[in-house]
């Protein structure tokens, strides 16, 4: 199961650039759909989707995962999925989510690694202060390239990625709090915990 993962963690980053600037691609027989999530919810509860050309769809789900996933997000959020589109009724019917790009992530965090900054949906950095016997001062830059994979577990499944390789992490958020789990991805055997806490609200 990890090694599958860990081998769309790169699909997963070349799709989002190759589908942003899109909104909708055809692709043999169906559509490639990109854009931020919007949430209504009113007593006709329902969700839809935000085109980059401004065009609005309500979002229907053909599989338990993408359910599980959409129910999880937060307006704003950025997703990249394939399914089908009907314009006269403007539905977008999303068989797969190949990408997600989650808003609650973004800002600023106090973390167990240091001071954390996450500004897009592929890139966070860490910066920690050296330790009393280092002699450089400077402050500690760690930079992670990362990928939120669809799951229909509570917990956010993320694959870190940086010079050393590809780390599993799960990430579960409570209110102005999170905590994300390490793994190894060889074994399954826990590295470490994070605890995040925001600075931004």
């Amino acid at each position: 199961m990890l090694r599958r993962y860990l081998n769309l963690f790169s699909l997963s980053v070349s799709f989002l650039f190759m589908a942003l600037p899109l909104g909708f691609a055809q692709e043999s027989g169906q559509v490639s759909v990109t854009g931020t999530v919007i949430k209504n919810l009113t007593a006709f509860s329902w969700v839809g989707l935000k085109t980059s050309s401004g065009h609005i769809y309500k979002l229907k789900a053909e599989s338990a995962e993408v359910t599980a996933t959409l129910s999880k997000l937060e307006e704003g959020a950025l997703i990249s999925g394939f399914g089908q589109i009907d314009d006269s009724s403007k539905v977008a019917s999303l068989q797969s989510l190949s990408f997600i790009g989650l808003k609650r992530l973004l800002g600023f965090w106090w973390t167990s690694l240091g001071f954390a900054e996450i500004r897009t949906f592929s890139e966070m950095n860490f910066y920690s202060q050296p330790q009393p016997n280092n002699r450089d001062p400077a402050t500690i830059k760690t930079s992670y390239q990362y990928s939120i994979s669809p799951s229909t577990n509570p917990s956010w499944v993320i694959f870190l990625s940086d010079d050393q390789g590809v780390y599993y992490t799960s990430m579960d958020f409570q209110g102005a709090s999170a905590e994300m789990r390490m793994y190894n991805p060889e074994t399954g055997a826990l590295i470490k915990t994070i605890d995040f806490t925001r600075i931004n609200h």
